[in-house]
């Protein structure tokens, strides 16, 4: 899970209101870390390919931080 105790809230200002009630929190934050590891600039951290990307996003098993 992304830690912070205002997850939640920032879910709720990045998923679209029409959708609220019909969302997986767990998907978008698989989405959210996914998407910071696409923008993340520190070079000892290569960025993943978009092959990389798409495994990650498809795959049904949970996006664990290391």
């Amino acid at each position: 899970m992304i830690s912070g105790g205002a997850t939640e809230l920032a879910i709720e200002k990045i998923v679209d209101p029409d959708m609220w009630s019909g969302y997986d929190v767990g998907k978008i934050e698989q989405l959210i870390k996914v998407a910071l590891l696409c923008v993340d600039d520190d070079m000892m951290n290569a960025r993943p390919s978009m092959t990389q990307v798409v495994g990650l996003l498809y795959s049904d098993d949970s996006f664990h931080d290391d």
